[in-house]
């Protein structure tokens, strides 16, 4: 007899189920700490996230030498010395002349290569907070992926013992005289077919597997516990408030608007170049009694001056600087315009899923699975033919795996405008940093 328990579980339970998962209940991170854990040792451990915060400090640490004086030059000179005797109280000229030199930039340049120095730390800082979004992204993709194919592999499993009681029903009426060896021979067909598939989707499985640990930095095979069904995440937020939250605290535009300051630094710096830098330094001769006189030791000052008088590479250090701004202003567009298509398209899919699901647990699964009952009961009886039947259940197989793969898709473009208006720096806030605190600014000026 077939065997009513062995209907998929989501078929049995879906009616219960579907209603109360409307979208805008919770956050799947929120409603799978496995997930959380998996974020947050991400974020702690992930090899390339920790490059990218060595890579910020040593940019942070190179604006103190930036800002300094270059070390003043310490000299010990023996002068005039008779090339023959090579005596030190022969004549009044000799001595041993101590020297102390000091360069200064011309002013304004210090400040400048400061001030360039500390906008490229800015730079990585923020690269870095943007690695740390798309860690977190890239974290919850991996793990969504990892529940589809659990989840395709769960349906295919069930799918698999459901036609093992068909294939058995089907042999007992052939040998009745009742069936036909055709019905036989096409459910063995589907079930190669199945089983073809579970073999795929166990490869898909175990390569999401190791793509989630090595984010983590875990060991490909280590094992990761999967809720046995996931709520559509809420996501309250309406396109243009994400487009707004994007412009305003994406890290890589406060990036961008680092290198616009920099190139600024870097042109006045240029302008300066023209301006001749200087030095002082002192002169302290100990002489030697001589003939002449008892050895009266001389002191002495120095003053020396570059001079400036190449300017046309001058000329094209300012327009190189000029252009390079220019470049990065085109550059911060193309990524705001990239971020806002990102975000409108994202949404819209959002959107679709959203009526997807519900159509798919309102109307489409518990009709199917009606349908499929209802083969199920007349063929038993002898009422429906066996290629109804296995219709019925391909077809529920293929509305159950659409589910899923409407469900992650929905929960992955959920996890892609967190990233695109960087909503989860709030969630995953850094070590150190306040949760409510507003995101780092690199200038007191807005993007223009």
């Amino acid at each position: 007899m077939f065997n009513r328990s062995r209907i998929p579980l989501i078929l049995l339970l879906g009616l219960a189920i579907f209603p109360g998962a409307a979208p805008g209940l919770s956050s799947a991170a929120a409603s799978a700490p496995e997930l959380s854990a998996l974020v947050r040792r991400a974020l702690a451990a992930n090899p390339d996230l920790q490059a990218g915060a060595a890579r910020w400090r040593v940019n942070e640490n190179r604006i103190a030498d930036a800002n300094s004086l270059d070390d003043p030059r310490l000299s010990l000179a023996l002068a005039n010395y008779p090339v023959d005797t090579l005596s030190d109280s022969e004549t009044p000229m000799t001595g041993k002349a101590v020297r102390l030199t000091q360069n200064f930039p011309f002013p304004g340049k210090l400040a400048a290569k400061g001030e360039i120095a500390r906008q490229q730390a800015v730079w990585y800082r923020q690269a870095y907070r943007e690695s740390r979004l798309q860690v977190i992204r890239q974290v919850k993709d991996a793990w969504y992926i990892l529940y589809l194919q659990s989840r395709l592999l769960a349906v295919t499993e069930r799918s698999l013992e459901l036609l093992a009681d068909f294939i058995s029903q089907s042999e007992t009426r052939y040998a009745t005289g009742k069936g036909q060896q055709a019905e036989i021979l096409k459910a063995q067909l589907e079930r190669s077919v199945l089983l073809e598939r579970r073999l795929a989707l166990g490869q898909q499985r175990d390569t999401a597997l190791a793509t989630l640990n090595t984010l983590a930095d875990r060991p490909p095979a280590s094992p990761v516990k999967l809720p046995a069904e996931l709520a559509p995440s809420a996501f309250p937020y309406s396109r243009e408030e994400l487009q707004a939250k994007a412009a305003a605290q994406r890290p890589l535009v406060g990036a961008y608007q680092g290198l616009l300051e920099q190139a600024a630094a870097r042109q006045k710096l240029a302008r300066l170049s023209s301006y001749p830098d200087f030095s002082l330094g002192a002169v302290y001769t100990f002489r030697e009694e001589n003939r002449s006189d008892q050895g009266t030791d001389f002191v002495g000052l120095e003053f020396s001056v570059g001079l400036p008088i190449f300017r046309e590479k001058r000329r094209e250090a300012v327009r190189e600087a000029a252009q390079d701004e220019t470049m990065v202003r085109h550059q911060r567009d193309d990524f705001l315009n990239r971020t806002r298509f990102a975000i409108h398209d994202g949404f819209a899919q959002l959107e679709k899923n959203r009526q997807l699901l519900e159509l798919y647990r309102g109307g489409i699964i518990p009709q199917a699975t009606q349908s499929f009952e209802a083969a199920a009961g007349g063929y038993r009886v002898g009422r429906q033919p066996f290629a109804m039947l296995l219709d019925n259940l391909l077809a529920l197989y293929r509305y159950e795996n659409e589910y899923y793969r409407i469900l992650v898709d929905h929960e992955r473009n959920v996890a892609r405008l967190e990233a695109e208006a960087a909503l989860t720096l709030a969630e995953w806030p850094e070590e150190g940093e306040r949760p409510d605190a507003p995101p780092e600014t690199n200038s007191d000026r807005t993007p223009e």
